[in-house]
């Protein structure tokens, strides 16, 4: 009788055991991927006359097709978003709003909102 109720204790103790694992083995963190900023190669100039310089230019850094396969992901690319302004004064100021909530910690993650 006692070997057997040691056996039975044995095999739920294992089977316990078995299940936590498996459980354990199965969780985990999501995988996250990190883009990095794009990067400013012409920022306009909007106090000139010459409307040549009211433009910016900048550069995505977007895997290539022969980085994807490395990388594990596949990126679809980059939206971008515009507004026409009349008033240069509200252009700045909504340009330094958006320049310290994307520079803040622990606004950045938000700031295209």
């Amino acid at each position: 009788m006692k070997k057997t109720c040691k056996l039975i204790e044995f095999i739920f103790f294992q089977s316990i055991v078995s299940c936590l694992f498996l459980f354990n083995i199965g969780c985990g963190l999501d995988t996250v991927y990190v883009i990095d900023a794009p990067s400013t190669i012409h920022e306009p100039y909007y106090q000139s006359i010459s409307q040549d310089s009211h433009y910016f230019k900048f550069h995505t850094n977007e895997p290539s097709a022969a980085d994807e396969d490395s990388l594990g992901y596949i990126f679809l690319g980059t939206d971008i978003y515009y507004k026409i302004y009349n008033d240069s004064s509200q252009l700045e100021t909504e340009t330094s709003n958006l320049k310290s909530y994307a520079q803040n910690e622990e606004t950045s993650y938000n700031s295209f909102t």
